[in-house]
C-alpha cells in the first residue's frame, strides 16, 4: 500500500465521518421541526387560530389601581430593598406566575410567539383569541357576559356553575380554580379563562394548564369545556 493509498483511505474515513455527522444533524433537525409542527397543531386545537394582535398569543393579567381614598403621594408600595415607591397601579405576583408558567410551557409549540400583557394595555379590543388570568380581569368578565356562555364563572366571591346551579367557596382547607374554554359563535375567537378564588388557586390553575394542556387537547379536542379543581 502506497502513501497515496493511505491518504485516500484516511480521507475516505474522514469524509464518511463528516457525512454521518451532517446526516445526523439533518435528521435531528427534521425530527425537531416535525415535533414542533405537531405540537403547534395540537396547541391551536385549544387556543384557536385567530391570535391576530401583532400575530402573538396574548396572555392577559389584570392591572390593579389604587382605591380612590389612597393618594400616590403616600408611597403605598415598597420594592425588594425596602424603598418606598410611588405608583398608582400594580399587578399580582400570582397572576404573573400563572401567565409565566403558560408562556414558558408553550414557547416551543407556538410559532407565532406569545406575550404577557395587562387588560388595561389592550382594552377595549376583544376581537382576538386570548388566555385571561384572574377573576378581576376585564377580559374574564367580558366573557362572563357573552351570550351562550354557560360555563364556570365567579359571582359574589364564589365559583358557580349555571348548569348544575352549584357553587364553591374558598375556606381554610380548600382553594379552587377553574379552566374554561369558550368559542365565540360569531367570530370563532377562542377565550380561555383560568381563575382561582384565592391567589394560590390562580397560580395552580396556570401551572395545571401549562403542564396539562396536551391532555386537555386529547380530552376535549377543539370543543368548549369547563373543569373545576
Amino acid at each position: 500500500m502506497t502513501i497515496n493509498d493511505i491518504k485516500s483511505f484516511i480521507n475516505g474515513i474522514i469524509g464518511s465521518v463528516i457525512a454521518s455527522i451532517i446526516y445526523v444533524v439533518i435528521i435531528e433537525n427534521l425530527i425537531k421541526y416535525y415535533k414542533r409542527k405537531i405540537s403547534n397543531w395540537k396547541l391551536k386545537k385549544i387556543i384557536g387560530l385567530n391570535i391576530s394582535i401583532n400575530n402573538k398569543l396574548h396572555i392577559i393579567i389584570p392591572e390593579l389601581s389604587l382605591s380612590p381614598n389612597v393618594t400616590t403621594n403616600q408611597f403605598p408600595f415598597q420594592n425588594i430593598i425596602g424603598t418606598n415607591v410611588m405608583s398608582s397601579s400594580l399587578t399580582s405576583k400570582n397572576d404573573f406566575l400563572a401567565a409565566k408558567f403558560i408562556q414558558d410551557s408553550i414557547s416551543f409549540s407556538i410559532q407565532q410567539g406569545s406575550t404577557i400583557v395587562t387588560d388595561n394595555e389592550i382594552y377595549p379590543n376583544s376581537n382576538f383569541s386570548f388566555i385571561s388570568i384572574g377573576g378581576t380581569n376585564y377580559y374574564s368578565n367580558y366573557v362572563f357576559q357573552l351570550q351562550n356562555y354557560n360555563l364556570y364563572k365567579i359571582q359574589n366571591g364564589a365559583i358557580t356553575n349555571p348548569i348544575t346551579n352549584t357553587s364553591f367557596n374558598i375556606n381554610n382547607t380548600y382553594d379552587y380554580f377553574f379552566i374554561s374554554k369558550f368559542k365565540h359563535q360569531n367570530s370563532q375567537n377562542i377565550f380561555i379563562l383560568i381563575l382561582g378564588l384565592g391567589a394560590t388557586g390562580t397560580t395552580a390553575g396556570g401551572y395545571y394548564f401549562a403542564t396539562k394542556w396536551k391532555d386537555l387537547v386529547k380530552r376535549f379536542s377543539d370543543n368548549s369545556f369547563g373543569i373545576l379543581f
